[in-house]
């Protein structure tokens, strides 16, 4: 039992250092690969017929047969369950054919681990149609097809059981900040008729080189598709896809802390915008090359709609203060 104990507790099913499965009562062979960080050995099996429509937590049998339901459960603490390749929780129904498979948590490549990261995540605000939760850098938003790399949205089914929560939002992986969700559909529905009215304000803080002025509009029309960034054309963009300087104060030489506001936003706007006006981000490799290895220091801060305001204070040790003062005179 020791032993067993210690399998799971180093993230590999018992069932995997057998080599095999057992399926009611028959031996079948089970497919193996290594992981792509540290060496660690993942385990994958088909959903048999017997287990169509039961819970993950039981189907996990299929990989760890000598292991109860206490320790089968304990694996999600463990490792990244995923279903035909998307992460789901101890409740999901699984149904005939999906593939059931253990990714171990594994140590990122800054050295910050996973579990580290998944564990920064945070509700930040929950009613009955809605909640706001908090996302750290380096964590994506949702599910990226065909990556092992976790998400918020393969989370939610373990912060929010038996609920049917969904995404509004997303926040690039570098970024940090509010993530929104709504419960069913009529309030995502809900949430969508803010957005086209012009009542959901996203603000983001942001350390940029230069001194944007208070009052800014940075309008220029994106192209977000056909590459890794976005390109920025001269044209004019609709008022909802523009990003307006809603206050900006200095910070250490050559720097400053600004709060921006958009309404439904695009892809890297914020970040594409400032970095076509002159004004990086700082830590944004992608949009300034030369800008030194480091956290992108970009935080969605605060969300406004009827019936929610959500704030959330950034991350930064350097430039905390300065990014507080902003917060307080926009509310």
């Amino acid at each position: 039992m020791k032993d067993r104990f210690l399998v799971a507790q180093g993230l590999m099913p018992y069932a995997l250092a057998m080599g095999k499965i057992k399926a009611m009562g028959k031996e079948q062979a089970v497919s193996r690969e290594k992981t792509p960080v540290g060496g660690v050995a993942g385990a994958r099996a088909k959903v048999v017929q017997e287990l169509d429509n039961e819970r993950l937590d039981r189907a996990l049998k299929l990989l760890a047969p000598d292991m109860g339901l206490r320790g089968r459960r304990r694996l999600f603490e463990h490792c990244r369950v995923l279903v035909d390749g998307r992460e789901r929780g101890k409740g999901f129904r699984v149904r005939q054919g999906q593939t059931i498979e253990l990714v171990p948590l594994r140590e990122s490549q800054d050295g910050e681990s996973v579990r580290e990261l998944l564990a920064a995540v945070k509700v930040l605000d929950k009613g009955a149609a809605f909640a706001a939760l908090y996302k750290p850098g380096k964590l994506h938003s949702a599910h990226v097809a065909g990556s092992p790399e976790p998400s918020v949205e393969g989370m939610l089914s373990r912060l929010f059981p038996n609920r049917d929560a969904v995404l509004l939002n997303r926040l690039d992986k570098e970024t940090s900040g509010i993530l929104l969700l709504a419960f069913g559909h009529e309030p995502a529905m809900r949430y969508s008729a803010f957005q086209e009215q012009g009542l959901a304000l996203k603000r983001y803080l942001a350390v940029v080189r230069g001194r944007p002025e208070p009052g800014q509009v940075l309008d220029r029309k994106l192209v977000t598709g056909g590459g890794e960034r976005v390109r920025v054309l001269e044209e004019a963009a609709d008022r909802d896809r523009q990003t307006k300087v809603e206050g900006a104060l200095p910070a250490e030489t050559g720097l400053s802390v600004i709060l921006v506001n958009i309404l439904k936003g695009a892809r890297h706007q914020v970040r594409a915008h400032l970095a076509h006006a002159g004004f990086p981000i700082l830590g944004d490799r992608l949009y300034s090359p030369s800008e030194p290895l480091g956290m992108l220091h970009l935080h969605h801060a605060l969300f406004s709609m009827p019936g929610l305001n959500v704030a959330s204070p950034p991350p930064w040790k350097a430039y905390g203060s300065i990014a507080q003062k902003l917060m307080e005179q926009a509310s």
